[in-house]
């Protein structure tokens, strides 16, 4: 009931802007626009934009907009992507830096804007339908934070919703690529996306992020303290968290000399993974960027959340995904085993 209150809020405000920003471009440029809100991982997936980027060069101007805290994710990025960074918080509650935003995408002029964001709400929508673009497309037709009223409302409102069909976000990715540059054949790892800092870790060392941004994709904190009392036998290891979660990590690591974990910033966990000879962890932001780097992984996905994001490319030997029922069936002793065969 509360969502439905903050929604309807949100619609009116929406139709506010609509007498300022409704109107659509007659003379766009050939210039795409691509908007993902999500988390780190949802931004993780949409780089496959940069990484084939060579494909779009038809196009005009390139953006990509995504929330302003993952900026770092780019901090290495010197392609043909103008990249654009929002402060949802601050979009959401001060009507001008609203005002503001919403008037620079009507300034790029754009032909087709995508929304490529895997759950949409009011906010994603409205930034969407009020760019001024010509033509708007979302590939999400789950109504995640709208609820089935307004997504209903908003579904009209878009020139199309593309692969309703389609479950998993990689897929996506790669289908809207394909039908926008005509190319069959698409890069899926491309380490030069990055750039690394060679001086700050171990000789060899196996990375664990033991925590995510959505307590529903967690495995067990007790059994992540296990298997890192197992593998600091024989490896040092790393945990990877933000601040937040600091009493989490210091539960994990005890008084294990071999277990550390440091409050890094994305560039120093960018390459913290790279230089690592393992990942494991959940389905989030860190395997997203493990999966792009091409790293041996072992990714653990609840049932429920199968195939949303992972698995992808189940061809790759290094990536291994391993799937926990409601009743939390996936065992220390089962990460172990799977450990043995990837090192």
């Amino acid at each position: 009931m509360l969502r439905f209150l903050r929604n309807i809020i949100s619609y009116i405000n929406f139709l506010f802007l609509k007498i300022i920003f409704g109107r659509k471009s007659d003379n766009s440029t050939n210039s795409i626009i691509f908007l993902n809100t999500g988390s780190m991982g949802d931004v993780m997936i949409s780089s496959i934009l940069m990484e084939n980027e060579s494909l779009f060069r038809n196009y005009e101007n390139l953006y990509f907009i995504c929330r302003s805290e993952y900026s770092d994710l780019f901090f290495s990025y010197k392609g043909l992507f103008n990249l654009i960074f929002i402060n949802i918080k601050r979009y959401r509650f001060n009507i001008f830096y609203r005002i503001y935003f919403l008037n620079k995408l009507h300034k790029i002029n754009a032909r087709r804007f995508y929304h490529i964001t895997a759950e949409r709400g009011i906010i994603n929508d409205e930034i969407s339908l009020l760019s001024g673009s010509h033509d708007v497309f979302t590939t999400c037709s789950r109504h995640t934070y709208l609820g089935n009223f307004f997504g209903k409302l908003n579904d009209k409102k878009y020139t199309g919703i593309l692969y309703p069909d389609v479950q998993n976000e990689y897929e996506k990715h790669s289908l809207l690529i394909k039908e926008i540059t005509g190319v069959n054949e698409i890069e899926i790892y491309n380490r030069h996306f990055f750039s690394f800092d060679k001086n700050i870790f171990y000789p060899e060392y196996i990375t664990i992020a033991p925590l995510s941004s959505d307590k529903r994709k967690q495995w067990s904190i007790e059994k992540y303290k296990e298997l890192a009392d197992i593998i600091s036998q024989k490896y040092n290891v790393e945990l990877i968290a933000d601040k937040k979660n600091i009493n989490n990590l210091n539960y994990i690591k005890s008084d294990n000399p071999n277990i550390n974990f440091r409050i890094t910033n994305l560039k120093e966990l960018i390459s913290l993974i790279n230089y690592s000879s393992l990942f494991i962890g959940n389905d989030s932001g860190p395997a997203h960027i493990a999966f792009k780097l091409n790293k041996k992984s072992i990714i653990i996905i609840k049932e429920e959340h199968y195939n949303n994001c992972f698995p992808f490319d189940l061809k790759n030997n290094n990536v291994r995904y391993i799937t926990e029922n409601k009743n939390g069936n996936i065992t220390v002793g089962d990460i172990s085993e799977i450990l043995k065969h990837l090192l």
